[in-house]
């Protein structure tokens, strides 16, 4: 599902958009790992079904 939430950086408002199950979202052909817009513009995202991998692993140390 899709979160959007009120952040505030540097004492200014701005729209966060995020999938919650950890899901890319889109708008207008462009795929993001979230967002964040600035409040007045209302930008509409759509949920992918493409998962954000995370790499989980130590790189060795020579």
């Amino acid at each position: 599902m899709l979160i959007k939430e009120v952040v505030t950086i540097n004492e200014t408002e701005f729209d966060h958009t995020y999938s919650d199950a950890g899901f890319y979202i889109e708008r207008d052909g462009v795929e993001y790992s979230d967002a964040i817009d600035p409040i007045d513009i209302e930008r509409e995202y759509i949920e992918t079904d493409k998962k954000i991998e995370t790499e989980n692993h130590l790189e060795e140390l020579d």
